[in-house]
């Protein structure tokens, strides 16, 4: 077995155990999670009404659609992989596939309130290639948090 088919069999196995994390049926949250206390968050709007969880799910599900990307990238790696395509493909699927990771990792960076979680999907909205400073500016001064990834 050579170093492409061991690849390959890395990326087909990883996959294979991600799906069973991010399977719609798995993405529930936790009793008395991080998640789970945010979704219950107490947040109000500028009017005063309630906040709902309907803007923190939202941030949740677009980390799982940006995990759910990111393991078609890596099968899509494994079949470039597999055939021994040339480089140029393989590093446009990477690069893909390690941005919409990031985004996730940002998304649910620990210490995060549930407010400042939706202002950092919002910002991540606003450009997902480049975020110019000023809206890097724009999160930490809603955030409390620094710039992304």
């Amino acid at each position: 077995m050579g170093i492409y088919d061991e690849l390959l069999t890395l990326l087909d196995v990883v996959g294979g155990r991600v799906d069973k994390w991010i399977a719609a049926d798995a993405w529930t949250f936790e009793p008395r999670s991080t998640a789970d206390v945010e979704v219950a968050n107490t947040e109000t709007r500028a009017d005063g009404s309630p906040w709902s969880d309907r803007p923190v799910r939202s941030v949740y599900q677009l980390a799982q659609m940006a995990t759910k990307y990111t393991i078609e990238m890596a099968r899509c790696l494994a079949m470039l992989v597999g055939v021994a395509r040339p480089a140029p493909a393989i590093e446009v699927l990477t690069r893909s596939s390690l941005e919409a990771a990031s985004i996730v990792w940002w998304l649910l960076e620990e210490g995060l309130t549930a407010r400042q979680r939706v202002c950092q999907s919002v910002v991540a909205a606003v450009d997902s290639n480049h975020v110019p400073p000023r809206y890097s500016a724009f999160s930490a001064v809603l955030t409390g948090v620094g710039g992304r990834p």
